[in-house]
């Protein structure tokens, strides 16, 4: 269906890494020595077992063409693991619900010295994202971009950030909520879409709880 093929297409185009810029380290944050070996996160990710009855994970071969778009659409660091879910029970509009993730290392990222975002950094980068983001992409007319803060973030990461806005996707009003975080030397981003009227079958931030999670438990 089109407008899916459309919201996977914005997913992309909003994927700009801010993992370049540096942040200060939020107070308490604790140094953790050098490590000699980049971590494996290729099962950083989340899962349809994760989530309620109807989504469905996307094929290897879509989730290769993703990485790969995702380097063409400017994501100048390299992709650790990346997820796709899409929810469209029987061709229902209202049950649609896009989402999309991954992971990546910050700069740095083998030395004690690595990037640490704090939360306004964290904030101002994806701020930066959405007025980077023209009104008109691939012939989809978004109208006005409103970024606003997204709330109930405790828990997730190191230190997490997250706003949501509205958007026209081919006549349809829809929902954006993203939610970025550092869980040490590893920033996660998570996007969801979803009808603007309708509520979510599982949040922005539940997914970026579960990425968190996985973070955690294959860095131990």
């Amino acid at each position: 269906m089109r407008l899916k093929s459309n919201i996977a297409i914005l997913c992309l185009l909003t994927c700009a890494i801010f993992a370049d810029s540096r942040g200060l380290a939020e107070p308490g944050y604790r140094e953790i020595q050098t490590i000699a070996q980049k971590p494996d996160l290729s099962q950083a990710i989340v899962t349809e077992r994760d989530l309620p009855p109807g989504f469905k994970e996307s094929s290897p071969a879509e989730l290769a063409q993703t990485k790969k778009d995702l380097s063409s659409e400017g994501v100048a660091v390299e992709i650790e693991s990346v997820f796709e879910l899409k929810n469209f029970l029987k061709g229902d509009i209202t049950q649609l619900q896009s989402i999309m993730g991954y992971t990546t290392l910050v700069p740095g990222f083998m030395s004690e010295n690595y990037v640490r975002h704090d939360a306004k950094n964290l904030m101002r980068g994806l701020i930066r994202e959405m007025e980077n983001v023209p009104r008109e992409i691939r012939g989809l007319n978004l109208g006005t971009l409103q970024p606003q803060p997204l709330t109930n973030l405790d828990g997730i990461g190191d230190v997490s950030a997250g706003i949501t806005t509205s958007l026209n996707i081919m006549g349809f009003r829809m929902r954006m909520d993203m939610v970025v975080f550092q869980r040490g030397r590893v920033v996660g981003k998570v996007m969801v879409h979803y009808l603007d009227s309708s509520r979510p079958g599982v949040s922005a931030a539940d997914i970026a709880r579960k990425l968190d999670s996985r973070i955690v438990q294959l860095a131990r």
